[in-house]
């Protein structure tokens, strides 16, 4: 009963979802740029510094070591299998080896959800921020180990992202391209509000309003240009 209902309310949903995510990418993109400013101005600067920091020293060292791509396939394949349980879907197995390689076997047909999960929803970044802060992590150390997450989870995506994505051709090419971008910008800035302020609701907030906001100037700047 579960995987049919959120079968068929992921498939009415799903091309809506994909226009309205195209087009409010760019008010999206503005507002997540002005966070960035905001919060490097209010002192976070060496967050960032760690972030990118980390994001290219982790691209160098990703494929080179199997652990690190071991861990990033792991949490891909987690997400998938997290997801089809959620909606439903019956999992066969979970094989990742240790060079990195692994696939999940989920009861076909799966949706775009669990296909593009991964993708957008930054599980390890918040399963290592909690540790972190149940460990006491403050201040400019803080900062240090969340722009080192960051970065981490910004690898782990990049690594999986590429044109020859089986996951993408299951969802769509076009869908994804619609959908995906966006998506990615408001669960990254709901993650970064989440270490920047050591609070879960902040993330939750932080997509809502961007997206609530995002849709209304997009609107109105839709409206102007159809009245005028």
């Amino acid at each position: 009963m579960l995987k049919w209902f959120s079968f068929l309310i992921l498939k009415i949903i799903k091309w809506p979802l994909a226009l309205l995510f195209l087009a409010i990418l760019p008010a999206v993109a503005m507002q997540s740029w002005e966070t960035i400013q905001d919060q490097m101005g209010n002192g976070k600067g060496w967050f960032w510094i760690f972030a990118i920091g980390s994001t290219v020293i982790g691209w160098i060292i990703c494929t080179r070591f199997r652990v690190t791509r071991f861990l990033t396939t792991m949490e891909h394949e987690f997400i998938h299998v997290l997801l089809a349980w959620m909606t439903g879907l019956r999992v066969d197995s979970l094989k990742v080896q240790s060079d990195g390689n692994g696939l999940a076997l989920i009861e076909t047909p799966f949706n775009w959800l669990v296909a593009l999960g991964p993708y957008f929803i930054p599980l390890a970044l918040y399963l290592y921020a909690f540790i972190s802060i149940g460990m006491g992590i403050e201040g400019h150390a803080a900062e240090a180990v969340f722009g080192l997450i960051f970065g981490y989870e910004m690898v782990a995506n990049i690594r999986e992202s590429h044109l020859q994505q089986t996951d993408f051709n299951v969802a769509g090419r076009l869908f994804t391209l619609c959908f995906l971008p966006t998506a990615m910008l408001l669960s990254y800035g709901g993650a970064f509000q989440f270490l920047s302020s050591g609070k879960l609701s902040k993330a939750w907030e932080h997509i809502s309003s961007t997206l609530y906001s995002s849709t209304t100037l997009t609107w109105n700047w839709l409206s102007e240009v159809i009245l005028s």
